[in-house]
């Protein structure tokens, strides 16, 4: 289970810097998503969707909304492996070191 302390701690905005290593990390977890078999349209919607939105929110926010959409994908199209990866790849949370 993911701490809510560990969640709220980066409750500040992308630098530029950030921003960018962002948003190849974006693209690289739709290039694995894609070699997975996982290349619906709509899930690449909502995780391109993310570039867009961490120049607008807050650290915090944007790992909040991570989480939100990866809980829906997993409602069947994303198995919980790889939506850890996903939020690992994405928000540098080691789930490994959370899970009790």
């Amino acid at each position: 289970m993911i701490s809510v302390d560990e969640i709220s701690k980066n409750d500040e905005e992308y630098s530029v810097n950030e921003l960018v290593d962002l948003h190849f990390k974006i693209d690289a977890v739709l290039e694995k998503l894609e070699k997975l078999g996982l290349g619906q349209e709509i899930i690449f919607e909502e995780i391109e969707g993310l570039k867009t939105k961490s120049k607008k929110i807050s650290k915090k926010d944007l790992k909040l909304m991570l989480i939100g959409q990866l809980v829906s994908f997993g409602n069947g199209v994303v198995d919980s492996e790889t939506a850890g990866q996903i939020l690992e790849k994405l928000t540098d949370v080691q789930l490994s070191n959370l899970i009790i």
